[in-house]
C-alpha cells in the first residue's frame, strides 16, 4: 500500500484535473470547432492526432498492458477525456490507477484523441499564431505559437515510467530535435515539417491567408516517411558487403515510442531471380522487461555504414538487393495479429546493385510485411 502511494505521488505527467471551459462555446469537441473551422477540421480528421485513442495498435497495446490511465496523457489528454479521477494506484504492475468515474466524461470526446482544445485552449482562452476579427469565443495570438515546440513537448518528450530503468526518456523526441538542431545548424521546428505550410480561409466566409495544415504528417504519411531516410552505397564495397543510410529527419529515426523499428532485409539473387541469401540486421530499442537492453537506432544527422555477413562473392551473384522497412510496434508483434499489412509496415526504401558492385536507387516492391519472391536483376 505504501509502495503505492509513494510511486502514485512522484508519478509524472499528472493527472489532468481542470475542465476545459471556453466561453462562447457551448462545448469543446472537434465538430464544434468545425461549425466555423471546416476545412482545418477535414484536414484534422484525416490526421494520427484523430485516431489517437481510436487508433488498432495503440488500443491492442492499451488493453495488453492493463489499460494504464498514463497511456491517456497524451492519447486522450483533456480532463474530459478521463472516465476515472484518479487518485491512487490499484496495481503497481501494471500501472493501473484506482478512483471514482468522472461526472464530466464525454465518451464521443475521448474517441477524438488528439482534439482541437488540446493543442489550442489554455486557460479558457483559444491560442493561435493569427491575427482574428470578431470571434466567437475568447482569442489569444501568440505568433510563434507551435514552432518553439512548447505544444509538442508535452507528448514528444516522456521521462522513463516507473520501475524502468531506459538508457534515455521513454520518449525522446524533442530532445533529438534539439540535438539535430545542433548538428546540422538549422532552426526547422516541428510545425514547418510536420503542418507544411497552406493557404486558405480560417472561416467559411474569410479572406485566404496563410496557415498550417492540420493533416499532421507523420509515418501514417508513406512519402513523408520515406523522405526521413536514404539510403545508397549498397553492395560490395571492395572488402565485404555493405549499404549506407542517411538519417534526413529532424531527430532519431525511427523516434518517439520505442516499439517502432527499421528492418533491413539484404538479399543476394542469382541470374534466374532466386534467393541465394538473405540477412535481417533490425535498428530499435530493445526493451525486455522494463529494461533496456540495446538502442540501434539512428541519431539525430547520423549516416551509418551497415555491414552484412555473407561468403557469397560479387562473381556469385546478379544482384545485391537492401530494403528498408518501417515496422510499427514491431518490437511487439502479437499486435499484429488481425491488423492490416499495411498498418503493420511499410517500404522506406529500396536498393539494388546490379551485379553486387554499382548500386541504383529505385524501389523495388511493395511493402508487405513480409517478404515476397525477390525481383529479377534489371
Amino acid at each position: 500500500m505504501l509502495a503505492r502511494v509513494a510511486l502514485f505521488r512522484q508519478v509524472e505527467p499528472e493527472v489532468p484535473t481542470e475542465l476545459v471551459v471556453v466561453e462562447g462555446l457551448g462545448d469543446i469537441r472537434a465538430s464544434t470547432c468545425g461549425a466555423c473551422h471546416p476545412q482545418v477540421q477535414a484536414e484534422w480528421k484525416e490526421s494520427k492526432k484523430a485516431h489517437a485513442f481510436v487508433g488498432p495498435l495503440f488500443q491492442a497495446k492499451w488493453k495488453k498492458d492493463g489499460e494504464q490511465y498514463l497511456c491517456l496523457h497524451c492519447h486522450a489528454p483533456l480532463m474530459e477525456q478521463q472516465p476515472l479521477t484518479i487518485r491512487g494506484l490499484e496495481t503497481i504492475s501494471p500501472f493501473v490507477g484506482k478512483g471514482e468515474p468522472n461526472e464530466h466524461f464525454d465518451s464521443d470526446l475521448q474517441q477524438e484523441g488528439i482534439t482541437c482544445a488540446a493543442c489550442h485552449v489554455r486557460d479558457g482562452v483559444v491560442v493561435g499564431p493569427h491575427t482574428v476579427g470578431e470571434s466567437a469565443h475568447p482569442v489569444q495570438v501568440q505568433s510563434d505559437f507551435g514552432s518553439s515546440g512548447e505544444v509538442c513537448v508535452e507528448c514528444h518528450q516522456l521521462d522513463e515510467p516507473p520501475l524502468y530503468n531506459l538508457q534515455r526518456p521513454l520518449v525522446d523526441t524533442h530532445a533529438e530535435w534539439e540535438a539535430w538542431k545542433a548538428a546540422t545548424g538549422r532552426e526547422d521546428s516541428c510545425v514547418d515539417c510536420h503542418m507544411p505550410r497552406v493557404v486558405r480561409p480560417m472561416v467559411p466566409w474569410g479572406e485566404d491567408r496563410p496557415g498550417s495544415n492540420h493533416r499532421f504528417l507523420g509515418t501514417s504519411h508513406t512519402d513523408f516517411l520515406v523522405s526521413g531516410l536514404e539510403t545508397r552505397e549498397a553492395g560490395w564495397d571492395g572488402t565485404g558487403w555493405s549499404v549506407v543510410l542517411e538519417n534526413k529527419a529532424g531527430h532519431g529515426f525511427p523516434t518517439a515510442d520505442p516499439g517502432h523499428r527499421l528492418r533491413v532485409s539484404a538479399q543476394w539473387i542469382d541470374g534466374e531471380g532466386n534467393l541465394l541469401e538473405e540477412e535481417q540486421l533490425l535498428l530499435a530499442r530493445i526493451i525486455l522487461d522494463r529494461v533496456e537492453k540495446e538502442d540501434t537506432t539512428l541519431a539525430p544527422a547520423e549516416t551509418r555504414k551497415l555491414l552484412f555477413e555473407s561468403s557469397l562473392a560479387p562473381s556469385d551473384v546478379a544482384a545485391f538487393q537492401v530494403q528498408v522497412f518501417y515496422d510499427r510496434m514491431g518490437s511487439e508483434p502479437w499486435l499484429w495479429e488481425g491488423l492490416d499489412e499495411a498498418v503493420r509496415s511499410v517500404e522506406v526504401s529500396c536498393v539494388v546493385a546490379d551485379g553486387g558492385v554499382q548500386s541504383q536507387q529505385r524501389i523495388c516492391r511493395d511493402s508487405s510485411g513480409g517478404r515476397s519472391p525477390p525481383d529479377s536483376p534489371r
